[in-house]
C-alpha cells in the first residue's frame, strides 16, 4: 500500500516511528502530500487493525480520495450526512462514521468503519479503520 501511494503521489513519504502510549500501540507513520498510512510496529492488540490511513486533502494531482458514498475532504457536514455519514458524539471533536460494520473479533464485539472529522462546517479528514468496542 505504501509503494502504491508513493507511486501515485510521485514522492517518498516521511517516515516517523511513534511509540506506544496508554491509548495506542507502537506504530510507524508514513506521510506524504495530505495522506498518511500507519502500520503496527509490534504484535498488535486484537482491538486494533494492523494499519490505518488518513487523508486531509481531497486530491493531489491525479490522486483523489473519497468514501464509497462519494464524500471527499471539503464536503460540508450537511452533504456528508445526506451521503450517509452518522454523527458520533464523542465529546471532543465533530466525528462521523461511514460504512459501519459490526464484527466479532476474538470474542469481542467491535464496530469498524471509516471516520470523517469536521471542523466548523467542512469535512477536514477521512480515514480508517475507526473501531470501538460494542457491547
Amino acid at each position: 500500500m505504501i509503494a502504491a501511494l508513493t507511486a501515485a503521489i510521485g514522492k517518498e513519504p516521511v517516515v516517523t516511528p511513534n511509540g506506544a502510549d496508554a491509548a495506542n500501540p507502537d506504530y510507524i507513520i508514513y506521510e506524504s502530500a495530505g495522506a498518511s498510512l500507519s502500520e503496527i510496529n509490534a504484535p498488535a492488540d486484537t482491538r486494533y487493525a494492523n494499519g490505518s490511513f488518513g487523508v486531509t486533502a481531497a486530491a493531489d494531482g491525479s490522486l483523489t480520495a473519497e468514501t464509497d458514498s462519494g464524500v471527499p475532504v471539503g464536503f460540508t457536514r450537511a452533504d456528508a450526512e445526506v451521503a450517509g455519514a452518522v454523527l458520533d458524539d464523542n465529546g471532543s471533536e465533530v466525528f462521523y462514521r461511514v460504512g459501519i460494520t459490526d464484527i466479532d473479533r476474538n470474542g469481542e464485539d467491535l464496530s469498524y468503519c471509516l471516520h470523517l472529522t469536521a471542523s466548523d462546517d467542512a469535512i477536514i479528514e477521512t480515514g480508517g479503520p475507526a473501531h470501538e468496542l460494542r457491547g
